[in-house]
């Protein structure tokens, strides 16, 4: 069969299909066609294939077929997961499509959904996404949908009776046999894994088919998640139940339904036992109705409980309501920067400003960067509006992530608070489009579809004539200077409302300390958090390391025990051991690898490994240590990972169940808890001085977000920050909480070197098991990308490297990287556009990937 004909004329794959072997296969018929009667639609596959692809409609799925749905379609020798975009009639007068008509094009196999999951607002944004950050439209989409909705066929190699006969054969070979075996022990192989593999496999798989000893086949999968319903019972209006013979029972159960109204089945069977046999009764007789109603499951409540009422506004945050609520009434697209210090009531004005928005019957889209803000947030949300919100993150599982989804498609809910992906939430008509934190990296998504939900949000917003609020303490470089520049509205909080004030900052010389620096907390920070302890209060200290410590380094060497598959120490853990006592275990953040602490040193054979470096484990031990009776919790990766521990956590802080919380930065944004009168930075060196050039501004944005935490209620706050670093600019204007100072400085050394604001930039990625198969190759691409700017010129436009990464090693795979930078984004897009055409067939059977990041927020 062939693939599929796209009437785009962008259709090369992007790489090889995962399936190489030649098996026949039911993919869907090839059908010859008149050109004056067909029914076309266009498809987006889940594949990384560019373009979209034309597709018969059967008779009899033609009233089915609208733009949203998902279909199942041929797509060369398997059946795969398509979008439809839309369709394309004619009776032998309408207008034909461009491109062959003929045998070659295939039918739809199947459609998957009743409803569309999506509608023509978020095609345009699924499109401009896929064009900005050059990303096939089916992954994009396939990406955006709630994830467990894929369906494709696959097909995997199983042994037969014969081939288990053939294992007692004594002339088999050491492969044949461990071929044989495996396929007995898997149950079944994928045949996409096979491929991948190296040596002989397919080879020997198609000599034992031929044999009779393995057989392969296909079968379709199913998707993970689907919708669950609820029966809802309720009394026939035109029913007289008089008329009608009735058990006690049964008349006890219309009255209660007369009463109450519909009521779900579920509800009912405790108070009345044997209701699957009333049912069918009640409905016999004409006395009762049943509707089946899709049941969204909910987020296990997590959200935290408020009870409080909307708080008198101060007469900035008037005015910044007043402003955005001015821009609701106009129906047009307003960006505005909502540059507010730490405690000054953001929140309150974009609640009030959801009001507006709601009242208005518009929806609302609020962000925020961290799934740890969410609980928080749902609870002020539900109380102040009495409606509930729908919640999209990637914590929550894939039944109640798909639920959420269907919610809103359904317009059950009217305002949709979640992280980075809720951007592509199907909301309808949404007028007031809220990113908090606006300068937060976990904004970008990092892998595979490398997007920019703040960014994607402004997209939105210009679609729907929506008010976008971007909000931060700290916003981000290109956010303060478009409404510098008067591209966007600013509006400024400057005072925090009520008693509160912004906190004393102190800083720690830990260059200085006295001998071998042996614990995290030096005496200044010990003796505030005794105080703070004495006075019943609550202290926060924040260290961006999870673990126990830095590294493990030999002490007689200078042996860094380092990840067999990444280039990065590993990072020291508490681990339970096998008596129960605590053990200890090193892992690596970025490949998962665990392994035991070696006893020796494998360079020298000493016995002198140590742990060198604080991560936030080590510190809840000295804490718990130096003060034994404080009630002392850990917010990290590892501790918000099990179910309901993240909201737990934050529950005890809130009802100060916990004197301290260590934590990284999931503590330090978004928190309001006004008992906090204390934080401490226990090493504010870390990442201020990485190969990055927005180290700076990271660096600055933390400590104004770890010090906003406090001082936030009747008592004053302080801030303590140690760090080996003192003079430097970023640390001396966060002491200060100088903000527009931090942006002058920075911004004008962003001008000088080229860096955006005043650039766009693309950072393109080589990756590859080979480390000089991988250099010469993104060699060779960078001077293909030199020549194409020499025949076309491209003014302004720099290609830079290539050179390795700064982690040069991830998951075994060594990376090199270019970077591409331009004054202007369409210049940068069609010379991506044109480059990337020349360099993908080069990377051919080169085991060598390509990865491109529009806008990098990270550059390791």
């Amino acid at each position: 069969m062939t693939v599929p004909t796209g009437l785009s004329d962008r259709r090369r794959p992007l790489e090889n299909p995962a399936s190489t072997l030649d098996f026949k296969e039911a993919a869907g018929e090839e059908r010859s066609m008149t050109p004056s009667d067909f029914s076309l639609a266009e498809v987006a596959v889940a594949l990384p294939v560019d373009g979209t692809f034309h597709y018969l409609i059967p008779p009899g799925l033609n009233d089915r077929i609208k733009p949203g749905l998902r279909v199942l379609v041929p797509f060369g020798r398997r059946l795969v997961t398509g979008y439809v975009l839309g369709r394309l009639e004619s009776s032998g007068r309408g207008r034909r499509p461009s491109g062959p008509i003929g045998p070659e094009l295939k039918e739809i196999a199947r459609v998957l959904d009743e409803e569309p999951f999506f509608g023509a607002d978020l095609l345009d944004l699924f499109r401009f996404v896929s064009g900005y950050y050059h990303y096939p439209l089916g992954q994009v989409i396939a990406e955006a949908l709630p994830t467990g909705l894929k369906v494709e066929s696959l097909r995997r190699a199983s042994i037969t009776a014969a081939g288990r006969e053939a294992l007692d054969r004594p002339n088999l070979t050491g492969k044949e046999a461990d071929f044989l075996k495996r396929l007995v022990r898997a149950g079944g192989l994928s045949l996409a894994r096979l491929s991948r593999e190296k040596g002989e496999i397919l080879s020997l798989l198609r000599r034992f088919e031929g044999l009779g000893w393995a057989v392969v086949e296909t079968h379709l999968s199913r998707d993970r998640v689907k919708p669950r319903s609820q029966t809802w019972l309720s009394p026939a209006r035109t029913a007289d139940k008089d008329r009608v013979r009735l058990g006690g029972r049964e008349r006890e159960l219309l009255d209660l339904l007369a009463k109450q109204g519909p009521t779900a089945a579920d509800d009912l069977r405790p108070g009345f036992p044997t209701l699957n046999l009333m049912i069918p009764r009640l409905i016999g007789k004409g006395l009762l109705l049943t509707e089946d109603r899709i049941l969204y499951r909910d987020d296990l409540g997590r959200a935290l409980t408020f009870t409080r009422g909307a708080p008198e506004l101060t007469e900035e945050q008037v005015r910044a309501v007043s402003a955005l609520t001015a821009a609701l009434e106009r129906g047009r697209f307003a960006p505005f920067v909502l540059r507010g210090i730490t405690g000054s009531g953001k929140t309150e004005v974009y609640l009030a400003a959801a009001r507006q928005a709601l009242d208005r019957g518009r929806t609302v889209l609020y962000l925020v960067p961290e799934i740890s803000l969410t609980p928080a947030l749902e609870g002020l949300l539900n109380a102040r509006f009495q409606e509930e919100a729908a919640i999209l993150h990637s914590g929550l599982s894939e039944g109640r992530r798909y639920d959420q989804w269907l919610k809103i498609i359904h317009r059950k809910a009217r305002l949709v608070l979640g992280a980075r992906s809720a951007v592509f939430a199907p909301l309808a008509d949404p007028g007031l489009i809220i990113v908090d934190e606006e300068h937060d990296g976990a904004y970008k998504q990092e892998d595979k579809l490398k997007y920019q939900a703040r960014d994607l949000a402004l997209y939105r917003g210009r679609q729907h004539e929506a008010v976008v609020v971007l909000g931060s303490a700290t916003p981000s470089l290109e956010s303060f200077q478009a409404a510098r520049s008067g591209r966007y509205h600013l509006l400024t909080l400057t005072e925090r409302p009520g008693p509160g004030n912004l906190p004393r900052v102190d800083v720690v010389d830990l260059r200085f300390a006295s001998g071998r620096r042996r614990t995290a907390l030096t005496p200044m920070l010990k003796t505030a958090l005794a105080e703070t302890l004495a006075q019943g209060r609550q202290a926060l200290l924040f260290i961006n390391r999870r673990g126990l410590a830095g590294l493990a380094l030999c002490l007689n060497c200078g042996y860094v025990v380092r990840c067999l598959n990444c280039s990065v120490a590993l990072t020291p853990h508490q681990a339970p051991a096998a008596d129960g006592r605590p053990g200890l275990i090193l892992g690596c953040h970025h490949c998962g690898l665990e392994m035991k602490p070696p006893e020796q040193c494998p360079e020298c054979r000493s016995g002198l490994v140590r742990y060198l470096g604080w991560g936030t484990e080590r510190v809840e031990n000295e804490v718990r240590k130096a003060f034994p009776e404080a009630r002392v919790g850990r917010l990290d990766a590892d501790t918000a990972r099990p179910k309901g521990e993240l909201t737990r956590i934050l529950a005890g802080l809130r009802d100060q169940a916990l004197d301290v919380l260590v934590g990284t930065q999931m503590v330090t944004k978004g928190h309001d808890f006004p008992h906090i009168t204390l934080v401490g930075v226990i090493e504010a060196d870390l990442g201020l001085h990485l190969p990055d050039f927005r180290a700076a501004e990271r660096g600055f944005q933390l400590l104004a977000q770890v010090a906003g935490r406090t001082g936030r209620g009747q008592d004053p706050g302080r801030v303590i920050i140690q760090t080996y670093s003192p003079e430097h600019y970023t640390l001396l204007l966060a002491r200060k909480h100088d903000y527009l100072g931090f942006f002058q400085q920075e911004i004008e050394q962003r001008l000088a070197a080229g860096y955006p604001p005043f650039t766009r930039l693309a950072l393109v990625r080589f990756q590859g098991n080979s480390e000089s198969v991988t250099a010469s190759l993104a060699r060779a691409a960078a001077e293909s990308g030199r020549r194409l700017v020499q025949t076309s010129p491209r003014p302004g436009l720099d290609i830079l490297g290539p050179a390795p990464a700064p982690l040069a090693k991830v998951k075994g795979r060594h990376r090199f990287q270019i970077l591409v930078r331009s004054p202007k984004v369409k210049t940068l897009h069609a010379f991506l556009r044109d480059w990337l055409e020349q360099v993908r067939p080069t990377l051919k059977g080169q085991a060598v990937s390509l990865s491109l990041d529009v806008d990098p927020y990270h550059m390791m």
